[in-house]
C-alpha cells in the first residue's frame, strides 16, 4: 500500500481510510506491506509487527502482488509505469483515482480507480479479480 495519511503533505491518519482498509486486508488473510513518506510512524502504533513497512516506495513494490494507492503523494503520482512494470501482478488499485491511467495501461498494468465504474455490466468478474476473494457487506 502507498500512502497511510488521509491526504498528501501530512502524517495525520485520522479518518485515514487506509487503516480500514489494512484492517480488512489483515483479516482476509493479506499480508500487508506499506510506505508513507511521513505517516508511517503512527500506523506502526497502531499495527505493529503485524504489517511490514518499507523504507521507500520502489522498495515497498518489491515485496509485492499488488498496489493499493491510499493516498496522491506526488512521488506516486509521478513515478513512471516502467518502475511498475513486472514488479507484481500488474494490478494496481487506485483509491484517490490520481495514477496515470494512460500510462499503466500502455505498460501493461490494469488500474482499478476506486469508485470509478469499470463498464462491465456482466456478473462475470474482470479477469484480474478473477481468484482473489473478497467479502462486501
Amino acid at each position: 500500500m502507498w500512502g497511510l495519511s488521509f491526504k498528501p503533505n501530512t502524517d495525520d491518519i485520522r479518518n485515514a481510510p487506509s487503516v480500514e482498509v489494512i484492517h480488512e486486508l489483515l483479516d482476509a488473510g493479506a499480508r500487508v506491506v506499506v510506505y508513507d513518506p511521513v505517516a508511517v510512524k503512527h500506523v506502526q502504533k497502531i499495527f505493529g509487527q503485524k504489517i511490514k513497512y518499507a523504507d521507500s516506495a520502489e522498495e515497498m513494490l518489491e515485496k509485492v502482488h499488488g498496489l493499493v494507492v491510499m493516498t496522491e503523494w506526488e512521488e506516486f503520482t509521478k513515478m513512471p509505469a516502467s518502475k511498475l512494470r513486472g514488479v507484481f501482478d500488474k494490478v494496481v488499485f487506485d483509491g484517490r483515482n490520481c495514477m496515470n491511467a494512460a500510462e499503466l495501461s500502455a505498460a501493461g498494468i490494469t488500474l482499478v480507480g476506486m469508485g470509478k465504474g469499470s463498464g462491465n455490466s456482466a456478473m462475470e468478474p474482470p479477469v484480474y479479480l478473477r481468484g482473489l476473494e473478497f467479502e462486501i457487506d
